[in-house]
């Protein structure tokens, strides 16, 4: 990495939790454009994270296994939070080395 690439991507962790939120709807956005791709690795992750998250299901449960049934779940959060920082590192650094290109809606009035 070049020191304008590592300016770049340090600059994205800058961030605060609060400042994230519109990153991540931006993120979101560009990559329904198909302007922006994130890691497929970290889709999956992200993905499968949330949803072991929010299922009822757990690999230990807490009515079972009490401390253990919780810690799996943190454990999980914890995972699910890091892939999406570095996703979210990856897009700002992409959003900073990218010129933007946004384009309105127009309509094309022919003069004849």
């Amino acid at each position: 990495m070049n020191d304008k690439t590592k300016k770049l991507f340090e600059a994205s962790k800058e961030y605060s939790i609060w400042e994230k939120f519109p990153i991540v709807y931006r993120m979101l956005k560009s990559w329904r454009k198909g302007l922006y791709k994130p890691n497929m690795k970290n889709r999956i992750i992200i993905l499968l994270s949330f949803i072991y998250v929010v299922s009822p299901v757990d690999l230990f449960p807490e009515a079972i296994f009490q401390f253990l049934g919780l810690a799996d779940d943190l454990a999980v959060i914890m995972l699910l939070f890091s892939k999406l920082g570095e996703e979210i590192d990856s897009y700002v650094f992409w959003e900073k080395s990218n010129p933007k290109k946004e384009f309105q809606d127009a309509e094309v009035v022919s003069e004849d």
